[in-house]
C-alpha cells in the first residue's frame, strides 16, 4: 500500500480528491519542482502549437510533396526513413506550422511522455494535431527544455498531466503549464552545449549512411525504386494495375502458393544482379549458427535499474533506446544481444512505415540486453559484418525479405526463402571500405546517444542536489 501526506493546498489547486493522482511520482516531481524558483513552460517560448495546419492528407510518392512526421517516426533514429510524404496544398496554414531544427516535439495524443528534437533531415516536415511543438529562438533554452522534459522529473511531470480512458489525452493548456526549474547560466550552457553535439553526431552519421548507401547501390547498380517495382499491402491508385503473372512450375516451391512471394519484377531485378555480380545465399555468408531467434522465456517485470533490461522490435529502432527490465533468473545465456550480431525485425505488418523486415546492427550499448524472440539474428562469416548490414539495409534487400512473408495480420518472413536471399560478393576492398564506412556511423551514432545522455543525467544529478 502506498500513502503520503497532501497539504490541503494542493488538491485546491488541482480540484480534485483522486488519491492515485497525488501518488503518482509527477504529482511528487511537480511539488519539488515549484518549491524552488521556476518558470512555466509557454513562458520560455516564442511557438507552442498543437496545430499541424494540415487540413487534409493527400500521401504522394517521395521526394514529392512535404514530409509528414509521426510521433513514432521522430522518435526513430532516421525519422526521414519511415515517415510518409504528404501533398504540399493540404492546408493554407501549413508553412507556418512546419518543423525547424532545433523544435521540440511532444506527444499529447496516444503515446504521452515521448519527446524528440527536429534535426537538420526532419527539419520543413509537418504533422497532426496529435503533437505539440515547442521552439524558442533561444538555441540554449531548446537544448535545456529538451533534457529537462527527457529527464526522469520533467517526464514523470507529463505523464501526470494524461487523461482519457481507452486513449491517453493531454490538453495542451496543460503542458503549457508544466514547471521548468530556473538553472544558472553556465549550467544552461553546458547541457546546450552537449545537446548539440548530440545533434551534429546523430545528423553526421545518418548523412554517412545515406552516402554509403549510395555508394552501394552506385556500385550495385540498382536503380531507385518505384511503387511499380514490387508487390506491397496498401491502397490501390488508379495508376496501379493489377499484377498479373505466370511461374514455371519449376521455380514453384511448396513451401508457400501465395503469389506474393514470388513477385515477377523483384525476380528480375535479382536476375539482373546476379548477371552482373558474384552471389551467395544469406545461409553461405553466417556462421553455423544459421539463423536464430531468442528462446521463450518466462518475463517477470521489475522495477526500474534492477534485472536486465528487455528490447523490443519498436524499441531498438528509436534514438535513445529504453527497455522495461525484467528478472535475470529465466532468460538463458544465448537470449543476451551479442555485439557484431545483425537482427532481422521478425514479426510484424506490411504497413509501409512498420518496422517489420528491417535490419539493426548490435552496438556496444546494446550488449548485455536482452532480445524479444521475435528478432531473427545472425553473425557474419567470411564477409565483414557492416557490408551484411549495408546490404541487408538497402532497398532492394529489404524489399526481397518482405516479399518472403506468410501471415495476415501479424507477419513471417518464410525461413526456407530467407536462408536463399541473394547476398552480392563485391571486391574484398570496398567491401572493407563499406563496413568500415559502418562502423565509424554506429561510433558516430554510440557518441550521439552517450552525449544527450550525459545532459539528462546533469539535469536529474542537479535537481537531487537540492534535496539534500
Amino acid at each position: 500500500m502506498k500513502f503520503r501526506p497532501v497539504q490541503y493546498k494542493f488538491i485546491r489547486q488541482e480540484n480534485r480528491l483522486k488519491s492515485s493522482f497525488f501518488l503518482l511520482e509527477g504529482a511528487v516531481n511537480e511539488e519539488l519542482i515549484k518549491a524552488k524558483p521556476h518558470d512555466h513552460l509557454i513562458d520560455l517560448l516564442d511557438y507552442c502549437s498543437n496545430i499541424g495546419g494540415v487540413n487534409k492528407r493527400i500521401y504522394v510518392k517521395k521526394p514529392n510533396g512535404l514530409k509528414f512526421m509521426s510521433m513514432t517516426d521522430m522518435m526513430n533514429y532516421n525519422s526521414s526513413e519511415s515517415c510518409k510524404n504528404v501533398s504540399a496544398t493540404i492546408g493554407i496554414n501549413t508553412l507556418k506550422h512546419k518543423f525547424k531544427r532545433g523544435m521540440i516535439l511532444a506527444s499529447v495524443v496516444g503515446g504521452i511522455g515521448d519527446v524528440a528534437m527536429v534535426d537538420k533531415w526532419s527539419q520543413d516536415a509537418v504533422t497532426g494535431n496529435n503533437i505539440i511543438k515547442l521552439y524558442s529562438q533561444k538555441e540554449e533554452i531548446n537544448s535545456l527544455l529538451y533534457a529537462y522534459l527527457k529527464s526522469t522529473y520533467g517526464n514523470s511531470i507529463i505523464l501526470k498531466l494524461g487523461g482519457g480512458a481507452v486513449q491517453s489525452y493531454i490538453d495542451p493548456e496543460l503542458f503549457k503549464k508544466i514547471p521548468i526549474p530556473k538553472f544558472k547560466e553556465d549550467f544552461i550552457f553546458k547541457i546546450n552545449d552537449l545537446i548539440q553535439q548530440s545533434l551534429i553526431c546523430r545528423e553526421s552519421s545518418i548523412e554517412e549512411l545515406i552516402n554509403t548507401q549510395k555508394l552501394l547501390n552506385d556500385h550495385l547498380q540498382i536503380k531507385n525504386f518505384t511503387y511499380e517495382d514490387f508487390e506491397y499491402y496498401g491502397p490501390r491508385t488508379y495508376s496501379r494495375k493489377v499484377r498479373v503473372f505466370k511461374i514455371n512450375i519449376q521455380n514453384f516451391n511448396l513451401n508457400s502458393f501465395k503469389a506474393f512471394n514470388y513477385s515477377e519484377t523483384l525476380a528480375k531485378r535479382v536476375s539482373d544482379l546476379k548477371e552482373k555480380h558474384k552471389v551467395l545465399p544469406l545461409i553461405d555468408v553466417i556462421d553455423t549458427k544459421g539463423l536464430y531467434h531468442s528462446s521463450a522465456f518466462k518475463r517477470v517485470e521489475v522495477s526500474s535499474g534492477h534485472g536486465v533490461e528487455l528490447i523490443n522490435q519498436k524499441q531498438i529502432f528509436n534514438n535513445i533506446i529504453k527497455g522495461k527490465y525484467v528478472s535475470k533468473l529465466y532468460p538463458k545465456k544465448s537470449d543476451y544481444a551479442v555485439t557484431n550480431e545483425i537482427l532481422i525485425s521478425g514479426v510484424g505488418s506490411m504497413g509501409e512505415g512498420d518496422a517489420y523486415c528491417r535490419a539493426v546492427l548490435v552496438e556496444n550499448f546494446l550488449r548485455s540486453k536482452l532480445l524479444v524472440g521475435e528478432f531473427i539474428r545472425m553473425k557474419a562469416k567470411d564477409i565483414p559484418t557492416g557490408y551484411l548490414y549495408a546490404w541487408l539495409s538497402s532497398p532492394l534487400a529489404y524489399r526481397l525479405i518482405r516479399s518472403y512473408s506468410c501471415g495476415a495480420t501479424l507477419c513471417r518472413p518464410i525461413p526456407y526463402f530467407l536462408e536463399r536471399l541473394p547476398i552480392p560478393i563485391l571486391d574484398k576492398v570496398l567491401m572493407d571500405n563499406i563496413n568500415d564506412r559502418i562502423i565509424n556511423i554506429h561510433n558516430q551514432k554510440s557518441r550521439s546517444v552517450d552525449l544527450e545522455q550525459q545532459a539528462i543525467d546533469l539535469i536529474e544529478k542537479e535537481i537531487e542536489s537540492w534535496q539534500k
